[in-house]
């Protein structure tokens, strides 16, 4: 944000309407990348993972990330005002190769074809249709609104629990954060 401030000069709105532009920008980028790493691993264990045992797979997927994320808070979280770049160069590295990993390891099955796209209609007129039938899927049953709503009202209440743990994360340090 600094360095895009000084690079503009006197267009600049100010140095830190620059740096909170380019935070939003990255972290734009982040949850765009993060949504479409969950897609494809979503994907990849609704295709693979037996629909017998799928619950008991997210459960423990589940019990794992909260492991991870204990373990993390614990013995790491107290060096990152001094070693945040080393510890998201290394988290994103881990999670590069774990990703990886499961990408090239699962095999799918066989599927058949696609069906034929209708290749007359282009831009938004091809794509509406794929819209408004995903929001006939979504939303029309009294279920689903259900479930969208719980959802969003879970994560509402979770995430000030969440962050404010946070401030007290000391772990293996004896360190506190301040945020």
């Amino acid at each position: 944000g600094r360095s895009l401030h000084g690079l503009i000069g006197e267009s600049s709105p100010g140095e830190k309407i620059m740096i909170i532009m380019v935070f939003a920008g990255s972290w734009t980028v982040f949850e765009f990348c993060t949504i479409i790493c969950s897609l494809v691993f979503q994907g990849l264990v609704i295709d693979v993972v037996p629909q017998a045992v799928i619950g008991r797979f997210f459960a423990l997927f589940r019990v794992v990330a909260l492991l991870a994320g204990v373990l993390f808070n614990y013995y790491v979280f107290g060096f990152v005002e001094e070693q945040y770049s080393m510890i998201l160069i290394g988290v994103g590295v881990i999670y590069l190769i774990c990703f990886l990993m499961m990408c090239i390891g699962v095999k799918e099955g066989s599927y058949p074809p696609p069906p034929r796209e209708d290749t007359e209609k282009t831009g938004l007129a091809k794509l509406w249709p794929s819209i408004c039938t995903y929001c006939r899927d979504c939303f029309a049953r009294p279920y689903y609104r259900w479930i969208y709503v719980s959802l969003a009202l879970g994560y509402t209440t979770a995430t000030p629990i969440v962050l404010f743990g946070l401030l007290y994360v000391g772990g293996s340090t004896g360190k506190h954060v301040s945020i």
